[in-house]
């Protein structure tokens, strides 16, 4: 029988233990709830160190355990999501940890409600919570990568950036924007050798979903080398 040749190719192993060895990966669940926990492990089992940026940081205290159990260096520290507030933690990642490499944004699904008596508090925290938040961060990563040798943002986003569907205009107009950031950006920051991508997941009421777990898979995907020709693109995992 023929012993197969060792892959010449590094980046063969997508999931491999050392894959984001040494990469400094910050996650912003200012507005996740559910997502955060899967991405951060599979984040730590490649090799990244993880931060995550909460209004809630105590809920990541099992999360931050299970990569310390995998011998990863972990954080979560408390965010608003203010301008100020973000700047200011994006700094003091960098300034403890070196530099940053990957950023996940989160957006949430808001509740829905009918356009119609939509209130402007529930508009405006839409807006500050999804994309806000993913601006100031992403704005805020950047002038990091800049100065140092580029990087990857990668922001899911639910399927409203993309399809009509009654009682979600604050959620679809938020999330609408967020992928427009990412195509814009894409454009603006790839001769800084910073990527930006998203993953498109199923909005509310949709039957058939991915799992937390594939997601994950699929956003970190998109910080490996493996994907280090895509930028400016929408993984769509609705089916």
């Amino acid at each position: 029988m023929t012993t197969p040749r060792p892959n010449p190719n590094p980046i063969y192993d997508t999931f491999a233990p050392t894959a984001l060895k040494g990469r400094i990966a910050l996650i912003n669940a200012v507005a996740d709830t559910w997502l955060a926990e899967p991405l951060a492990h599979e984040l730590g089992r490649l090799g990244a160190r993880v931060a995550i940026c909460s209004p809630n940081p105590l809920a990541y205290q099992a999360i931050l355990h299970e990569l310390l159990v995998l011998g990863r260096h972990g954080m979560a520290f408390p965010c608003d999501g203010g301008y100020d507030q973000i700047t200011q933690e994006v700094d003091r990642l960098v300034e403890r940890w070196g530099q940053i490499d990957i950023l996940f944004n989160l957006a949430t699904t808001p509740a829905e409600s009918p356009a119609e008596t939509l209130s402007i508090a529930a508009w405006h925290e839409t807006m500050d919570q999804v994309l806000h938040s993913s601006w100031y961060f992403s704005q805020a990563a950047a002038k990091h990568m800049i100065a140092h040798t580029g990087g990857v943002i990668v922001s899911v986003l639910s399927d409203e950036a993309a399809v009509a569907r009654p009682e979600t205009v604050h959620g679809a107009a938020a999330k609408a924007g967020v992928w427009n950031l990412t195509k814009t950006l894409s454009a603006e920051w790839g001769r800084h050798d910073i990527r930006v991508n998203s993953v498109l997941v199923p909005g509310p009421g949709v039957e058939h979903r991915p799992t937390a777990q594939q997601i994950a898979w699929s956003a970190v995907f998109l910080a490996t080398d493996a994907a280090s020709y895509i930028t400016g693109e929408c993984l769509d995992l609705t089916g």
